[in-house]
């Protein structure tokens, strides 16, 4: 396809298509660069689009049925029954917190103390 043949990329920077492990449908998951807990991983669209309100139905569709399956295994097998909990989050914009221009769900496996207050991540 186009996308193999120019590249793919999260915002402006390259990704090298073995930094991928998943790959499908418009949607591509990868591991955070900068993780907030051990297992942090990321789905975007294969399109850069800058904000959530701009992907495309199937996208929308996509991405969420994907997190949804990741969340599944790390609360499943991946982990050996270490994770207790996921939290699926979305910076939609600078103010939010996002720094990459690109769309993108934060997938993360939690862990009973992983953070002081929990409220707060």
């Amino acid at each position: 396809s186009a996308a193999v043949r120019m590249g793919f990329f999260f915002g402006p920077w390259k990704l090298d298509p073995r930094e991928l492990f998943f790959l499908r449908y418009g949607v591509m998951a990868f591991v955070n660069y900068k993780p907030v807990v051990p297992g942090h991983i990321l789905i975007a669209p294969v399109r850069v689009v800058d904000k959530f309100t701009a992907t495309s139905d199937d996208e929308l569709v996509e991405m969420w049925k994907l997190a949804r399956r990741i969340g599944g295994l790390m609360e499943g097998t991946l982990y050996a029954g270490s994770v207790s909990a996921v939290t699926y989050v979305i910076q939609d914009g600078a103010d939010a917190g996002q720094t990459v221009p690109h769309v993108h769900i934060h997938v993360l496996p939690r862990r009973k103390g992983d953070f002081a207050r929990n409220d707060e991540m």
